[in-house]
């Protein structure tokens, strides 16, 4: 068994190594929270040398109409909805799906699978992000069990790049 190479539970003293990109993050009972509706806000941590890794959070969306998520081999991040290069995979409750694109100062959606049950604010989904060479792979976990699944091979991918989290609307 492999003993993660970060892990965060959420307290004050680890919130230093978190860097906001718009949003208004807080720490609230060992969870991270965007109180904003602002469109792409991001919460970056990581080493901008990151190449094959996996991160994993638990995410809930706070409202209609809006995804959250997570991003994987990101550089150049500044405020703005897709003010990175780097890739996101999230769940988007509008459409009941599970997203996968790359930002680059713009966005390309690669695919969209519909979620099983459907996506529900207020409601807790496992995701997971994976990037390995130029696969990229995302899962959502929803509180039943069900698991849906998202991959794309990019020949020109992203190579590496720091880890976070966002959330739009």
């Amino acid at each position: 068994s492999r003993q993660p190479l970060y892990h965060d539970p959420f307290r004050l003293e680890k919130r230093g190594d978190w860097q906001p990109f718009g949003g208004a993050w807080e720490l609230l009972d060992g969870a991270m929270r965007n109180n904003s509706d602002e469109r792409g806000a991001k919460l970056m941590n990581g080493n901008r040398r990151g190449k094959d890794y996996l991160i994993e959070a638990d995410v809930q969306l706070l409202g209609q109409y809006g995804d959250a998520g997570l991003i994987i081999r990101a550089s150049n991040e500044e405020e703005g909805v897709d003010a990175y290069d780097g890739y996101y995979a999230g769940l988007r409750d509008l459409d009941n799906t599970l997203i996968l694109g790359r930002a680059g100062y713009g966005w390309v959606e690669y695919q969209a699978r519909h979620v099983v049950p459907r996506v529900y604010a207020q409601e807790w989904y496992h995701l997971a992000l994976l990037a390995y060479g130029c696969n990229i792979v995302a899962t959502a976990t929803s509180s039943s069990g069900s698991v849906t699944v998202d991959a794309i091979q990019e020949p020109h991918c992203v190579q590496s790049g720091r880890f976070g989290l966002k959330s739009y609307q």
